[in-house]
C-alpha cells in the first residue's frame, strides 16, 4: 500500500477510535455497529477474508502494523473479559485491577461504566502514538 494510503488509514483509525472512546457513543457497540466496524476494517485492508471461508477474517500485515487487536479493544469489539485480560497482559492494569473488573462485571455493572475509563486510560498510555490527545 503506498505511503499516502497508509497515512489515510492511520487517520481513519484515529477517527474511529476517537468516535468510539470519546464522543459519547455506546461502548461496547451494538451488533449493527460491530458489523459496520468489521466492514470498515476489511475495506481499509486491516483484515481480509480467509480464502474458502466467508465467515472468517484474519489480520493483514497492515492490520498488524497498526495493531488491529488494540484498535478492536479500544472500539469495544472484544469481550469485556478479554479486554481486562489483555490490559493486564500489556501491563496497563495489574492483577488486582483485573480481578476488580471481573468482580464488577460478574455483579452486573454496566461494562461501559467499568471498562470505558480503563480503556480510555490505556489508549493514552499505550497506543496514542501522536500524543496529541494527552
Amino acid at each position: 500500500m503506498p505511503a499516502m494510503n497508509r497515512s489515510k488509514v492511520l487517520t481513519q483509525i484515529h477517527a474511529i477510535v476517537d468516535a468510539r472512546l470519546f464522543r459519547g457513543r455506546p461502548w461496547p457497540p451494538d451488533r449493527e455497529t460491530i458489523d459496520a466496524l468489521r466492514r470498515t476494517f476489511l475495506q481499509m485492508g486491516l483484515e481480509e477474508q480467509v480464502p474458502g471461508d466467508t465467515e472468517t477474517c484474519r489480520t493483514t500485515a497492515l492490520g498488524r502494523e497498526h495493531q488491529l487487536d488494540l484498535i478492536e479493544l479500544f472500539t469495544g469489539l472484544w469481550e469485556d473479559w478479554e479486554i481486562a485480560s489483555m490490559l493486564e497482559e500489556l501491563g496497563l492494569i495489574d492483577q488486582s485491577e483485573c480481578e476488580f473488573i471481573y468482580d464488577q462485571l460478574e455483579a452486573g455493572t454496566d461494562p461501559e461504566d467499568v471498562m470505558l475509563p480503563v480503556v480510555q486510560k490505556a489508549y493514552f498510555e499505550y497506543y496514542n502514538p501522536s500524543k496529541y490527545l494527552n
